[in-house]
């Protein structure tokens, strides 16, 4: 499996978790445990996967099927 794939394929997962109002997961992701805020956990993106999340996977037309 390619890097953006499992990106991807991640992305997908961390979309099925609920996240609180101060936009903190409810549920462990990974290594990221409960209460770790949705933007500390994009950046694990960009930088794990050298990837944009903005661009590469929330606006991507190819992953938002």
């Amino acid at each position: 499996m390619n890097n953006i794939t499992r990106a991807i394929e991640l992305w997908k997962q961390l979309g099925n978790i609920p996240i609180d109002e101060d936009e903190c997961i409810e549920e462990n992701f990974l290594n990221f445990e409960i209460g770790t805020h949705r933007e500390y956990i994009w950046h694990w993106f960009e930088s794990e996967f050298n990837l944009s999340v903005v661009d590469d996977l929330m606006f991507n037309k190819e992953i938002i099927k």
